[in-house]
């Protein structure tokens, strides 16, 4: 029955004991009763089930046989595919929904903070930061090399955390904390010489090591400056890879995900994290659809990776683990300053940013990129913060899409702050797709207010990150958390944000670009369907039809009819994958 899973059956009677609706008695002979039961149903659900489909959009019914849904419709339909064997059960008010797919995570990555390093996330200002570092370094004498994540920009004086700050806790030993956003590393000054990190020492193309008036390094690497610590930093091994991702894998599911695209497997420029999937897939652990991204950037060779990654994606093809998508970096962030920019930064008006692809060999490495993806059936999914990057991505894919005459390679755009009307009518015209993380879209205190306003000017700051937009010009919207930089991936809380633009409080004072709201409906269909459409997997995942995986959740709220600032408070309470019980409350 479907693809087997570790759960318990047999602790909750109302799913999975017999109900009164499934028994009965068959008569007649032999063939007859086997002709029946081979046509019925192993769970026949009855209540409010929203569908994710363009019809029926909403259904009464649904029965699941061998892990996939044989009938979506009436209750009178369904009777037909209820027998004596039948599972049987009424939600009554309660709110069944497609399980969740999220498009844009780094899923292992949020976990190995929690499990391996400092973990700074829930810190709210430097002192509790170097709290937190002081007793984690405390508590681990015999490392050689303390890694942490978590920390954000906007604490900061000047933006920008200094290696001073880290040299009074840990003077010897090599400090490597990576940012909140991934983009970005404070070190200390052991890190640096380890690394040979001086006034001399050059980036590679996108990074910026912060520097004193001076020229000398001041412990902040942002983008690929990160990489010249990368020989400093001690690697994880498979199996602690493989715990992390069992760990988020039960966070997940009790937010009623059921599938995820975990972008960038090769981030620390090894395969361990790949590797760890498959092994995982292969002794049958994961109990979610993963979907993989293989990251490609300046330095590296076209032809080479993406010949690498079919190999990838040939050896790693499982019912529950795909490698789909290469994954791009356009620019940088804005809390950070390396956003790419059409117009200069507010806060210095000589600079736009950082562009991982500039100049004309490497951009024409990115068109390299795009069209040998697309040819090998890999759709590119670039990360593109500013404007300006958004125009270099959109450039490159029109490009291909001459050359290829491919209009549904599903290649995507997420983050997407600063867009243009311009250039989402681009996007619809090149078949492009919107990843967004409706999860940031209201005015947080820290970042909003002390960050982007510093580095954007308010007027840009209030039109960033639209959304209605998108679907008002037809693009395709499929809605990420991009964990753990949201640092809960709940989806209830990304479609509460998305459809009310302020805060999970409601408080009014953060309410971003009124005109941007988008409807619960419209967000629970990006966050079912339409991911499961940028994934090449709208004909098995991603609505609730016949033929498709048994891939639902249950709510006890109807979040179609709370009202939207009430949606957080909504509880997830099973979720199923292939007709089968992952995660009960």
């Amino acid at each position: 029955m479907g693809i087997p899973l570790d759960a318990d059956f047999d602790g909750d009677q109302s799913w999975f004991g017999m109900s009164d609706h499934g028994r009965g008695r068959f008569c007649g002979n032999h063939q007859a009763v086997t002709s029946i039961l081979n046509a019925s149903a192993e769970i026949v659900v009855f209540g409010k089930i929203f569908t994710s489909a363009e019809h029926p959009r909403w259904a009464e019914a649904a029965c699941v046989r061998d892990g996939r849904f044989v009938y979506v419709g009436s209750r009178e339909g369904a009777q037909a595919f209820v027998s004596a064997q039948t599972t049987v059960v009424d939600v009554g008010e309660h709110l069944i929904l497609p399980g969740f797919i999220d498009g844009h995570t780094h899923a292992f990555g949020g976990k190995i903070s929690e499990l391996y390093m400092a973990h700074l996330l829930d810190a709210e200002s430097v002192d509790e930061y170097l709290s937190i570092l002081r007793d984690f370094i405390g508590q681990h004498p015999d490392y050689d090399v303390y890694l942490g994540m978590g920390w954000s920009n906007g604490l900061f004086e000047n933006y920008t955390p200094t290696a001073a700050l880290l040299d009074a806790i840990e003077p010897r030993k090599p400090v490597i904390i990576r940012s909140s956003d991934w983009h970005a590393y404070w070190v200390n000054s052991a890190a640096l010489r380890a690394a040979g990190i001086d006034r001399d020492t050059e980036c590679y193309p996108g990074g910026k090591i912060e520097r004193d008036g001076e020229g000398n390094p001041t412990g902040c690497l942002r983008e690929t400056a990160m990489w010249l610590v990368n020989p400093v930093i001690p690697r994880l091994s498979v199996e602690q890879y493989k715990t992390a991702i069992l760990a988020v894998q039960d966070k997940l599911l009790a937010y009623g995900d059921t599938a995820y695209m975990d972008v960038v497997l090769n981030f620390d420029h090894t395969l361990d994290v790949y590797h760890a999937y498959e092994a995982l897939a292969r002794a049958r652990r994961l109990k979610m659809h993963v979907f993989g991204g293989y990251m490609i950037d300046a330095c590296d060779d076209p032809e080479t990776e993406i010949a690498h990654a079919c190999a990838l994606r040939d050896a790693s093809a499982s019912p529950m683990f795909h490698l789909t998508d290469i994954k791009v970096f356009v620019d940088g962030v804005v809390e950070g300053g390396t956003g790419f920019l059409d117009e200069p930064f507010a806060s210095d008006p000589a600079y736009h940013g950082e562009n991982r692809w500039s100049g004309a060999r490497h951009i024409q490495k990115l068109e390299d990129v795009v069209e040998r993806a697309n040819r090998a059936g890999f759709a590119v999914h670039f990360h593109t913060i500013g404007d300006a990057a958004i125009t270099l991505a959109l450039d490159v894919i029109e490009k291909a899409q001459r050359r290829t005459g491919l209009t549904d390679a599903r290649n995507a755009l997420t983050h997407l702050q600063m867009v243009t009307p311009e250039q989402i009518g681009r996007m619809k015209k090149l078949g492009v797709l919107a990843v967004v993380n409706p999860y940031w879209f209201f005015k947080d205190a820290v970042y909003f207010h002390e960050v982007e306003v510093h580095y954007l000017g308010a007027q840009r700051a209030e039109r960033e990150y639209p959304h209605r937009s998108f679907y008002d010009l037809g693009v395709q919207v499929s809605m990420a958390s991009d964990y753990p930089i949201t640092a809960e991936p709940n989806p209830l809380e990304g479609i509460q944000i998305g459809a009310t633009r302020m805060n999970l409080d409601a408080d009014p004072e953060t309410l971003l670009n009124r005109e941007e709201r988008v409807s619960v409906e419209q967000l629970i269909h990006s966050a079912t369907a339409a991911a499961a459409y940028q994934l090449r997997a709208e004909s098995r995942l991603g609505s609730i039809e016949v033929g498709k995986s048994a891939d639902f959740v249950e709510l006890d709220t109807d979040i179609t009819r709370c009202p939207p600032e009430n949606i957080r408070h909504a509880r997830v309470l099973k979720t199923f994958v292939a007709g089968q019980l992952a995660f009960s409350r």
